[in-house]
C-alpha cells in the first residue's frame, strides 16, 4: 500500500492551497497568509482508507507529529490534539500496521513504517517551505528552529526502519 501525507495552507475560509502548488500561489499573491499563523491541514491518504486530516496551526500539527514518530517508532501509542478545538487523533501500532482513529471518520489502518517515514517528511517540507518563504522574518526562523531538535528525533527515531 503507499501511503501519502501533505500539507496544505488555507488561503481563505475553506480555501486551502496544497504544499506543491503554494509557491505559485504565494508568488501571485503574497497577502493571503499569515506567515504569524500557518493553519492549514496534514491530510494522511492511502489506497481503500478513509482520508484522515488534521486541520490546525500547521506549526502546533507538525510539532506533535514529530514528537509523535519516535513513540510510534517504539510501538507506543500517540494522541493528537488540536490547537483550539476538542477532539483527537489517535494512532496505535497494531504490529506491521498503524490504526488511526478520530471523531469524524472511520478508522484507517496503514502499513506502520511507510506512514512514519511519510509523516516526518510532510513535517520537513512544512518547516522547509516556512523557512523558504517566511525565513526572513525572525519570529519565523525562531519558531522553525525550536522544531528542529523534533526533527532530528524523529529521524533517528526512524534509522534503519523502512
Amino acid at each position: 500500500m503507499t501511503v501519502a501525507v501533505v500539507f496544505s495552507v488555507q488561503v481563505a475560509a475553506q480555501v486551502y492551497v496544497g504544499e506543491g502548488d503554494l509557491g505559485r500561489a504565494l508568488d501571485a499573491a503574497p497577502d493571503v497568509v499569515d506567515p504569524e499563523h500557518l493553519v492549514g491541514q496534514v491530510v494522511l491518504l492511502a489506497a481503500g482508507q478513509p482520508v484522515v486530516f488534521v486541520e490546525d496551526d500547521l506549526e502546533f500539527a507538525v510539532q506533535q507529529l514529530l514528537e509523535g514518530v519516535p513513540e510510534l517508532a517504539a510501538g507506543r501509542a500517540f494522541a493528537l490534539g488540536f490547537s483550539e478545538a476538542p477532539g483527537r487523533v489517535e494512532l496505535a501500532p497494531e504490529g506491521a500496521a498503524l490504526r488511526v482513529t478520530t471523531g469524524y471518520t472511520r478508522a484507517a489502518t496503514v502499513p506502520l513504517a511507510e506512514t512514519l517515514e511519510a509523516l516526518a517528511g510532510c513535517c520537513e517540507r512544512f518547516v522547509a517551505f516556512a523557512r523558504a518563504r517566511f525565513g526572513e522574518r525572525a519570529g519565523t526562523a525562531e519558531r522553525m528552529a525550536q522544531l528542529d531538535p523534533w526533527l532530528s528525533e524523529a529521524r533517528a527515531a526512524l534509522v534503519g526502519r523502512v
